[in-house]
Parts: structure tokens; sequence; C-alpha cells
């Protein structure tokens, strides 16, 4: 399986009793190897079929085609309902398909037993409500971290950083233009997730919901997570298995 995301890809191989053994991979890693060799090194069997979710840029879904053969590929897409979601997009196929794994896997997790709240820290960071019942109540999209950065950097010529600066902290008021631009995207990351907490407290029958932290940069955001939080990195990768086990990929 493989989480193709906007700036890296995560490659799983996985049976019926979950994932056996995963690696982060740049598009120039995928193009230059391929699924037989990489099952190879980690002395696993070869699998029957590759599924792919992708939402990156075209050349990476050629990259990623070319490193699956002779495999059969199956791309993962969004869909109205499935696996016992249903989408709230009134143009559903409009709703990213990382995003959409994320909510079958946090259904399967929940087994209608309570809500979830997904935060998912990637190039963007985003957020979706899911009910105990499947029901996707919809969600926000902010730019990730490294994104807010860089578009200040680019459209502001007065605004800089030191090479030697660090991500931000969130909390604290900075005395220089670097640290007050590092700073400032930390806490927009952590503002959002607050306003999300706020939002959700008000839900009706959601009063017992968990949240699900995924994403590269989920351990940036640790310190402001409420106890009620599971850190699962994979989200995405469960969310393709899944997708398989619903659609019955062979």
């Amino acid at each position: 399986m493989i989480d193709s995301g906007n700036s890296r890809s995560k490659v799983a191989l996985a049976d019926h009793q979950g994932i056996l053994v995963s690696d982060i991979m740049s598009s120039e890693q995928l193009a230059a190897g391929d699924v037989l060799s990489w099952c190879q090194s980690h002395d696993y069997a070869i699998p029957s079929y590759v599924l792919a979710s992708h939402v990156s840029q075209p050349q990476t879904r050629t990259a990623i085609s070319r490193w699956a053969q002779p495999l059969t590929i199956h791309w993962a897409s969004t869909h109205a309902q499935q696996a016992g979601v249903t989408n709230a997009y009134q143009q559903w196929q409009t709703l990213g398909c990382d995003r959409w794994l994320t909510l079958l896997a946090a259904q399967q997790r929940s087994q209608g037993r309570f809500p979830s709240l997904i935060v998912d820290t990637g190039t963007a960071l985003t957020i979706d409500w899911l009910d105990s019942h499947g029901q996707h109540l919809g969600g926000w999209i902010i730019p990730g971290f490294e994104l807010m950065r860089d578009a200040v950097l680019a459209r502001a010529p007065g605004v800089f950083i030191d090479s030697d600066s660090s991500r931000g902290r969130a909390t604290a008021p900075a005395s220089n233009t670097s640290d007050g631009l590092l700073n400032g995207c930390q806490a927009a990351q952590s503002g959002v997730v607050r306003q999300a907490l706020a939002v959700t407290a008000e839900l009706p029958a959601w009063q017992h919901f968990r949240v699900l932290l995924c994403g590269g940069n989920h351990q940036e955001l640790l310190a402001v997570m409420p106890d009620n939080t599971d850190v699962v990195p994979d989200l995405v990768i469960h969310g393709l298995q899944v997708y398989a086990e619903d659609l019955r990929l062979r």
C-alpha cells in the first residue's frame, strides 16, 4: 500500500492481520526502485497487488505506477458512501482521497462507539468530524506549518527567517522577525486545533469523542492535544486496509 502525499510517500506491506513493515520514500526513491526489490530487502513475499492513495503531482503518480510493476495497481478514490461512512460533501468526489481514507479508518476504530475528530498534519493541516454513526459532518483545511511559513516569505519581502531557526513555539512572544514568523505559524496550527475542540464541545452527542492525530508533523501538536487523543501516524494506511477489505481487492 502507498500513501502518496504532497511531500513524500509512505509505503507499507500488510496482510489480513495488519501492517508488517513501512518506509518513507521520496519521489526520487520511488523512481529509482521497484516493489519487488523493496519486498526482498525486507525479506517478505511479493504481494498480490498494490493499492495507492495519490494526492500529489502527476509525475509522482507515474513514478508509483512504474515502481509497482509488474503488479496490478489499484488507485483508491473517494466515495459517497463506503464501509459505513457517509460523505458530507454534496460533490463527494471533491473530498481528498487521503481525508476519505482517514474517515474509513476512524469508523473502523470506533465501531459506532464514539465520534471521532481527525487532525491530519501534512502539507496542509486538515480537520474532519465523523459522528458515531459514520456520518461525516465536514471539515477544515489550512496551510501546514511549512506551507504557511513559505507563503509569508514569498509574499512579504521584509520577513525572513534565520538559517538556524527551529519550527517555532506557539506559547512564546517573539522579539525578532524570524521567531515572530515561526512562532506565529506554530501558534496558528495550535490555534485551529483548539478552535476545533471548542466547536466539538458544542456538538450534541459528542461528549465522549476521540481525537485521532495523524500525519507527518503530528509531533508538533502533541502539546495542545487533549487526553482523549490517539496518535495514529499511519491512519491513511489503515484506511487503505479498510478500503481493500470493503472492495474485496485481489
